[in-house]
């Protein structure tokens, strides 16, 4: 709501991003633009209430619903998240083992 009154008062969407602390070189150029659009657009059809109200889903035509999966397909879908989450572990634990070494070296 109150970016939307920032920027009926004349402020860019890039500059009311700049001042609430968001990096443009982060999260692109064009994204205060739409994100401002979105919330004009739910503003003036929902007025504050449209951001108080979850409506996510709601008349969606979105994807169509799957059917329920076999164990077969269920695993081999897990399969790579397993691999990712398996290698995310290793380097966190090598990074741990890391950051111990810098510490005893630096109390040497």
């Amino acid at each position: 709501m109150k970016t939307v009154t920032e920027y009926k008062s004349g402020k860019t969407p890039s500059q009311i991003f700049i001042e609430h602390g968001f990096d443009l070189e982060m999260i692109g150029k064009e994204q205060p633009k739409r994100c401002l659009k979105r919330w004009r657009d739910t503003f003036r059809k929902f007025g504050e209430e449209g951001f108080l109200t979850e409506r996510r889903g709601k008349g969606s035509t979105g994807r169509p619903s799957s059917k329920e999966l076999s164990i077969e397909d269920k695993l081999r879908k897990a399969e790579p998240r397993i691999k990712f989450l398996e290698a995310e572990n290793d380097f966190l634990k090598k990074l741990e083992e890391l950051e111990r070494q810098a510490v005893k070296k630096k109390q040497s």
